[in-house]
């Protein structure tokens, strides 16, 4: 099709009156809803609403004509420029047909440029409830349609229902790849999606409240920002940046500061990464690790050091002057640009006290996340993710009852499962870090609302009973499962244990994750001894429980013996899966059992209970179990794994012309622009990739006229 509806329109000629002289908005809604789920005929279609449209023109042509004023006036307001008289009556009589179908409105009608879309097109722009999709949502339909070779229609039917579930939109299932994962992968995704979504819309408020503007007037004002700055903002960098509270001049020189603070960053990563390997010495880079300092002071606002404070336990907090605050916030910043730390990471691995050469042994989660990545499969990871499909192989070391409720036709297993058991667990099938787990009373809850409430889940719930705990393990915390995590890896010939933790909840807690509140311990491996004090992600380090009073360590784990030979088995049984977090609890029967698998376990308990980083050890197993047929140096780097951008055309353009991956070229344009200065326009028109590094230096002169 690709022509404009009314051209289209005209295009097609009946010769006699045909059956569509009788037709109604309803008869095409109905023939509309026919092409929505999947029909042919869009010509035939568009023909018949064209003639609708005609007689409803001749019909109705003083209120259409009062519309086209009003077309013009809006039209005007939102493009400050005129429309003719013929063209406004045109779009008006458009605009009355449409509106009769689909009950659309004028501003958006206008906004969306409607009246110049095929008739295809159109379709695909209107939401269920008739109103127009925002321009990113027709964009990301319109780039999956291209990149799946499908109708935007097909894309609508086959994913508007599963979006909907997930509560994303189309353009975050677009630009997230979204339709490549697992049903698992996208209920991950989506979680955190919203809960992103939750914070902006919050911060949105904040601004508001504080400027005294429209969420219209906050958006054009950040696009006004952004149209004159290297340096580009969102709402959770305009409101961090307090740029609120500054003038004009104030932001052009925040944010001038703010872009070379990022791009000095980019190039300490590189450098860092190199004294990491050995390649350079500490002392190459202090000099500009110090200028990183300077420029980083432009990050630390008030707002940022209050909500850095609150991460610290309150004993801590009240040991520290509010320029102890801002000196270990200003830290951050450097170690986060240049390492990729989060703040939560930041305070437990104590790093203030610590030297950036001694970070340098550490591995974020982020970091953790991409060496991971490549040593389990996509398929191994995803089955993982899913705690249902866990169970079903695993089912025999769970030693309970687990049901998977999803649809009306649970029903009767459910009532079943909920009249049999006091209490029960109910969890989200991709949860993570004890997140949307909950302890459920039978007798404070009745059957139907709450089956109702889990089916409404978007893949749905899985409900267990409870573990209760051995009385050795109880005597920590009774209220939690205190669970042990077991890091199995397994490259096809051995089985090694890298990390074992144990996580202790507090009083009160169903949960003992870190991620939630609990209490990390390390033991010993070879004779299940706790050897450390208990860490908690707030910095705050314990002897004893701080509710039992049960000292940590010292302290035996029962049947030890036991736990390493059922690691041993279940380590060998998910092909792919190289590297595997097991949370594994002693119950009252003295016998070890799943609570579930972990294919990316973070590595809070075992770097925060030592004091020392996991680097070397990671790193080792790392080169031993390579999943993935990957350039194992590029992607241990800090800018591995990332997809081309529009800002990084050039480089998309390089990696067609050799064939090179586009992982490679960006790493090694990174390396040039980190120590030569060498931007990526003359990284890739130079084809630089094909150059030794050693050659590179004779083009720095040619980066610094470009």
């Amino acid at each position: 099709m690709g022509k404009l509806f009314n051209k289209l329109a005209k295009q097609i000629k009946t010769e006699q009156p045909s059956a569509d002289s009788a037709d109604t908005a309803k008869t095409l809604r109905n023939e509309i809803e026919k092409l929505y789920e999947g029909g042919t005929g869009y010509e035939e279609v568009a023909q018949r609403i064209s003639n609708y449209s005609d007689r409803q023109l001749s019909k109705k042509r003083e209120a259409i004509s009062e519309t086209a004023e009003n077309i013009k006036a809006k039209y005007y307001d939102i493009y400050e420029c005129a429309l003719d008289d013929e063209t406004a009556m045109a779009m008006a009589s458009d605009f009355h047909t449409y509106k009769k179908l689909f009950k659309i409105k004028m501003k958006p009608y206008l906004k969306a440029d409607f009246y110049n879309m095929c008739f295809e097109d159109r379709l695909a722009a209107i939401e269920k409830d008739g109103s127009i999709r925002k321009r990113a949502d027709r964009y990301g339909i319109e780039r999956m349609a291209e990149k799946l070779g499908k109708s935007k229609l097909e894309i609508i039917r086959e994913y508007s229902d599963r979006i909907d579930e997930l509560g994303v939109t189309f353009a975050q299932f677009n630009y997230n790849e979204m339709y490549k994962m697992t049903s698992s992968m996208q209920a991950i995704r989506a979680d955190y999606l919203n809960k992103k979504t939750d914070r902006i819309n919050k911060t949105y408020d904040a601004i508001i409240e504080s400027m005294g503007i429209s969420k219209k007037e906050l958006k054009q004002r950040i696009r006004d920002i952004n149209s004159t700055s290297d340096y580009k903002v969102n709402t959770m960098s305009f409101y961090n940046l307090e740029l609120d509270k500054k003038s004009d001049e104030e932001i052009a020189a925040v944010l001038q500061q703010a872009h070379d603070a990022s791009a000095l960053g980019k190039k300490l990563r590189i450098f860092l990464d190199d004294v990491k390997f050995g390649k350079i010495d500490f002392s190459e880079v202090e000099e500009s690790l110090n200028e990183m300092y300077d420029l980083c002071k432009v990050f630390v606002t008030e707002r940022r050091v209050e909500g850095f404070k609150d991460l610290y336990s309150e004993s801590i907090q009240e040991t520290m002057t509010q320029e102890d605050l801002y000196q270990r916030f200003l830290d951050y910043m450097v170690t986060n640009l240049t390492l990729s730390f989060s703040t939560k990471e930041y305070v437990a691995f104590g790093f203030a006290d610590k030297s950036f050469v001694k970070r340098l042994e550490y591995v974020s989660d982020a970091e953790n996340r991409r060496l991971i990545a490549h040593m389990t499969t996509d398929e191994a990871r995803d089955l993982l993710n899913d705690k249902y499909k866990t169970y079903e192989i695993f089912k025999k070391w769970y030693r309970r009852e687990i049901l998977l409720v999803k649809d009306k036709s649970d029903y009767d297993t459910f009532e079943k499962f909920f009249d049999s058991h006091d209490s029960f667990v109910k969890k989200s099938l991709t949860g993570a870090m004890g997140k949307e787990v909950e302890l459920i009373i039978t007798e404070d809850e009745d059957a139907d609302e709450l089956f109702e409430r889990f089916t409404d889940e978007p893949d749905g719930v899985i409900v267990e009973e409870v573990v209760k705990a051995h009385p050795a393990i109880a005597q920590f915390n009774p209220d939690s499962v205190n669970t042990v995590r077991l890091v199995s890896y397994y490259n096809g010939e051995k089985v090694l244990f890298p990390s074992v933790t144990m996580r202790i909840g507090m009083k009160g807690s169903f949960v003992d994750n870190a991620g939630s509140g609990g209490i990390s311990v390390r033991i010993d491996q070879s004779t299940g001894e706790i050897v450390t004090d208990g860490y908690r992600q707030n910095g705050v380090s314990f002897t004893s429980h701080p509710d039992s009073g049960v000292t940590f360590k010292g302290t035996q784990i029962p049947h030890w013996d036991k736990l390493l030979d059922l690691g041993r088995e279940i380590a060998t049984m998910v092909p792919g899966a190289c590297y595997v977090g097991w949370d594994l609890a002693l119950n009252e029967d003295s016998e070890w059992v799943i609570i579930e698998g972990n294919p990316i376990p973070q590595l809070f308990g075992i770097q925060s209970t030592t004091g020392t980083g996991a680097w070397n050890s990671i790193y080792d197993l790392f080169l031993k179990c390579k999943k993935n047929d990957v350039h194992e140096k590029v992607y241990l780097m800090p800018y591995a794994h990332i997809t081309p951008s529009k800002r990084n055309i050039y480089l998309s353009d390089l990696s067609a012309q050799t064939g090179i991956s586009y992982e490679e070229i960006y790493y090694k344009a990174m390396r040039a622009y980190a120590y030569y200065n060498i931007p990526f326009n003359v990284f890739a028109e130079e084809q630089l990739i094909l150059k030794d590094e050693s050659e590179l230096e004779m083009y720095e002169e040619k980066a610094q006229i470009n």
